[in-house]
């Protein structure tokens, strides 16, 4: 009796895929062609990239102001809730001209936040090792303690790992080719018989325990508690340790609803515009010299 080949990786993807409808692919035909355009096209064209070329430019400008100013938005705003303990609601900013409100917005601190830390070790208690990152911005060991134990909910997030890592295998550090280990990949096959079996079939045969760990793969998720803005400052002595509990659970803040020149007449909010795009466009040339 003839040996029973072990399927690879790719006959068992190749099989998969074979049960998946096949897409039609789109012809598509070498080389470009060129599209006639009618005057009104051409109208229309014309105006997309002007607009698409002054984009960047302006765009670079409106991130880099919004990064500046938010910075010293939230600092502003630390200071008023350290002082306070709650969390100020979302000021006005007012630009004046000669005595008189010239242009104005909203600078908004939402409820939401962005969370930048160093990725958790797998083999860490996370918990841990979020107190070792605020002692590490300068709260004391215990107010950290109380901090991560009050404030931050530590949910894992779980996925399935790919047949292609399970069965073959995957990069590691400095992209070194990792190759499968022999329970892997059997773990690996075992999934895609599952993922291959059909009703009516005899039922394939299950994973062991050790074999489910190594197909599931769980990572450290955290978010914080509700109300988190009432409580923080009390973790803190000064408002710089605020601004490094920002600097890890970052507020997301922005300017929003502006009001350019609102005492201007139409004629000389629009001259005001034009020097305006004029100051961006010049500020980003670079004039090379023979």
């Amino acid at each position: 009796m003839a040996p029973v080949r072990k399927a690879g990786a790719a006959d068992i993807l190749g099989q998969i895929a074979a049960m998946v409808p096949k897409q039609t692919p789109k012809s598509t035909k070498p080389g470009k062609w060129e599209l006639p355009l009618t005057p009104e096209a051409a109208e229309a064209a014309e105006r997309w990239i002007s607009a698409k070329t002054l984009h960047g430019p302006v765009q670079a400008r409106m991130d880099q102001a919004k990064e500046d100013f938010s910075a010293y938005a939230i600092r502003t705003m630390a200071e008023n809730l350290f002082r306070n303990k709650t969390k100020p609601s979302n000021p006005l900013v007012v630009l004046k001209r000669d005595g008189k409100v010239d242009h104005q917005f909203q600078f908004s601190m939402t409820d939401k936040f962005k969370y930048r830390f160093p990725e958790v070790p797998q083999d860490a208690d996370p918990r841990q090792h979020f107190i070792e990152l605020f002692k590490n911005i300068g709260l004391h060991s215990t107010e950290a303690v109380k901090l991560v134990d009050n404030e931050l909910d530590f949910n894992p997030i779980t996925s399935i790992k790919t047949l292609t890592e399970l069965i073959e295998g995957h990069y590691g550090a400095g992209r070194e080719w990792v190759e499968a280990s022999e329970q892997s990949k059997s773990a690996g096959q075992k999934l895609a018989n599952l993922i291959m079996w059909q009703e009516g079939q005899p039922a394939p045969e299950p994973l062991t325990i050790e074999e489910k760990a190594l197909v599931v793969n769980r990572e450290s998720g955290m978010v914080v508690k509700a109300g988190f803005y009432s409580r923080v400052a009390t973790y803190c002595t000064t408002v710089d340790q605020l601004m490094g509990i920002f600097s890890i659970i970052q507020p997301i803040a922005y300017p929003a609803y502006p009001k350019f020149a609102v005492n201007a007449s139409q004629m000389e909010k629009m001259n005001r515009m034009v020097d305006a795009a004029a100051d961006i466009l010049g500020s980003s040339v670079v004039i090379e010299e023979d």
